[in-house]
């Protein structure tokens, strides 16, 4: 994470607007709320600030920094802090009658292992070394005129001043309270101060970057974080907790109430062989002037899915079992979606292999599934025969064999279940080692049923594009939600993966209703009008301002999110030019929630780890156990209704995002 030096702490994540934090050099509407601590709250914040010999500034510094490092997950803090400034070198101040002060920087670093008594003892030590070097100049700390801090504390110790017509006793000749003018020029600044027997603590700011509820919410939040201390400041500082028990119903149950239907009792082969006999004559797949129909395409599918178990069943002398993993090795081609289809059908899981791949690459993952069987085209077969020269077991087959013509095209006897693999893809994962990801039918049929949903119009018919490579899960999405529901799939050849001029043509030529694609290819599409196209998709990145506008205008633009352990998307959202960092709410029968370091949920606006959780959960890594456990966890906020349905489990994304007040992520 950024240092808090460099810049300062990043407190956006706390405001209600997005707001230029280096361009405030002065309030044009301030705003204030206060907070009052009396009673026994404020009796046990004092009674703790005596036992650790700290004062209430000390106590409130901690609140105020303890509240950013949640928020921002910076592990040092940097908050502005006035001192004394009787001692700067000015001409006469000896003489000079008013209030002098200095504001310099307060750092506190945050380890895990620190106790709040521990850092309430280092705060307290930074205090007095601050108040030392109260001649500094703050002016020759920020270099280049960058502020090192975007938030200013103060501590009055002096009373309250006496207002007009009120007369303190103890003082013979007091002061008349007139008029009092604060101009800070912070974003936010925190005051606090003693009166009759309270804590008052004054929260300024300015509502084009703060609206007063959320003002009141961070001082509530402060409240908090002075309460727990008190209550118990031997804690680690990662126990405390900023959340309400409203907010945090807000979280693991109004934010996350997704359950919604999905066939979680049929494979994804059904799924097909039920659309099959809906619509057997409608178009299935377009490819360079090729096409087949729903039916031709299902008779093919079965008349490899035939293979596949022959093959296996002469090399192994056994029946194909549930979860065997068969590798295809093949170009974009009507024989692509034909073998995915057949592996499905036959009971076993798809492995998909770019002929692109460097040989070192496409060798690990033959290595490493130990695929009995691979699938490929004769144009590609030598080279299936160089993978498979160094001893693997395995077994070819062409899925553009004149053979396979004669094998019976009825639909197989028997098929997988739910529970079943349906394919395992490759990723390569931050350390650049590829892993292989394991996915189940259902919880792939729950994304597509998930997707299907965001369309205002009945797929069947609909004339949709598969931009994607096949070893990319996107591409199961671009594929099946085509196939499962109807839909006319159009496989993009190379040239208009390509050239943009050539997609925006075919899409009118086609006359398209879904266009996937990706965002860097969306920004490179002239920007004219289709007549047919009614959705556009994009994932993996942000849209392009100026591209984004243009196509939510004229069409429905939708920005999904998910890594390839969660069955292709997680969250989604219709797009708007308002923010483009948003990803969305969860789809259906899915959970996600913002974590600390610590697994603990932090409130709305704090920056953490995304976790999710529910239907689309992958089984795990194959031949991976140890990082199986260590990104797919046990849920620790899994109800008894969760645990009924299976969603146990929590996989950890590595992600930063933030809840915003809509119920929308920001990544």
């Amino acid at each position: 994470q950024q240092s808090a030096w460099e810049g300062g702490n990043d407190v956006t994540p706390l405001l209600t607007h997005p707001v230029n934090l280096a361009k405030i050099r002065q309030i044009d509407r301030p705003a204030a709320q206060t907070l009052t601590l009396a009673g026994a709250d404020y009796q046990q914040i004092k009674h703790t600030c005596q036992q650790f010999g700290v004062t209430l500034n000390v106590m409130l510094q901690f609140a105020w920094h303890k509240l950013l490092h949640t928020y921002t997950g910076d592990s040092q803090t940097l908050v502005g802090t006035t001192v004394s400034g009787r001692d700067v070198p000015v001409e006469g101040i000896e003489q000079s009658v008013g209030l002098y002060i200095n504001t310099l920087p307060l750092c506190v670093d945050w380890s895990p292992l620190s106790s709040v008594s521990d850092i309430l003892q280092k705060i307290h030590q930074q205090v007095a070394a601050i108040n030392t070097h109260s001649a500094m100049s703050l002016a020759k700390l920020q270099q280049g005129g960058e502020r090192l801090f975007h938030s200013l504390m103060v501590f009055e110790n002096y009373p309250a001043p006496v207002a007009d017509g009120q007369k303190d006793d103890s003082i013979a000749n007091h002061l008349v309270f007139r008029e009092a003018i604060e101009k800070v020029d912070y974003p936010l600044s925190v005051m606090g101060y003693e009166q009759d027997q309270t804590l008052v603590v004054k929260l300024s700011y300015g509502l084009d970057w703060l609206d007063d509820a959320q003002a009141q919410r961070l001082l509530q939040q402060v409240q908090a974080i002075l309460l727990a201390v008190a209550r118990d400041p031997h804690q680690h500082h990662d126990a405390i907790t900023l959340l309400s028990m409203e907010e945090k119903h807000t979280l693991l149950t109004t934010f996350n109430q997704t359950e919604a239907p999905y066939p979680q009792d049929r494979s994804l082969a059904a799924l097909f062989e039920a659309q099959v006999a809906r619509t057997p004559d409608n178009i299935a797949l377009v490819f360079e002037g090729q096409s087949l129909t729903y039916r031709e395409l299902n008779s093919r599918a079965n008349q490899l899915a035939r293979q596949i178990r022959q093959t296996y069943r002469t090399s192994h002398q056994a029946e194909l079992p549930a979860d065997t993993l068969v590798a295809l090795y093949l170009d974009r081609s009507p024989e692509m979606v034909v073998s995915i289809l057949a592996v499905l059908k036959a009971g076993a899981a798809y492995v998909p292999v770019s002929p692109d791949y460097p040989v070192e690459r496409s060798a690990f993952i033959l290595e490493d599934t130990r695929a009995p069987l691979v699938i490929t085209h004769a144009p590609q077969r030598a080279s299936v025969d160089a993978l498979l020269s160094g001893g693997h077991d395995t077994r070819m087959i062409l899925a553009d064999s004149e053979a396979l013509t004669e094998l019976p095209d009825s639909n197989l006897d028997s098929g997988p279940s739910p529970e079943d693999l349906a394919y395992v893809i490759y990723t390569s994962g931050t350390t650049g080692q590829p892993k292989g990801v394991m996915v189940a039918h259902q919880s792939a049929g729950n994304t597509l049923q998930s997707m299907k949903a965001v369309y205002d119009f009945d797929l069947s018919g609909s004339r949709v594009s598969c931009f994607s490579q096949y070893t990319f899960d996107v591409s199961v999405s671009e594929m099946l939600n085509s196939l499962l529901f109807g839909g006319e799939l159009h496989l993009l050849g190379e040239s208009y993966r390509r050239d943009p001029h050539l997609l925006s043509a075919y899409i009118d030529a086609q006359a398209l209703n879904i266009l996937y694609v990706p965002p860097v290819v969306l920004a490179a599409l002239p920007q004219k009008q289709h007549a047919t196209l009614k959705t556009i998709l994009f994932a993996g990145e942000s849209c392009d301002p100026e591209a984004c506008l243009h196509w939510h205008q004229h069409y429905a633009l939708y920005n999904f999110y998910g890594p390839t352990e969660t069955s292709i998307y997680a969250a989604g959202k219709l797009t708007e030019r308002r923010n483009l960092n948003e990803i969305g709410k969860p789809i259906n029968n899915t959970q996600l929630y913002v974590l600390d370091d610590n697994q603990q949920l932090l409130p709305l606006g704090a920056v953490g780890e995304l976790y999710i959780g529910g239907a689309g959960l992958a089984r795990g890594y194959l031949n991976r156990p140890v990082l199986t456990a260590e990104r797919f966890i046990d849920n620790p906020f899994a109800t008894d209704a969760d645990k009924a349905k299976g969603y146990t489990r929590l996989y950890r994304t590595g992600d930063l995002v933030r809840w915003l007040p809509d119920g929308n992520l920001e990544y």
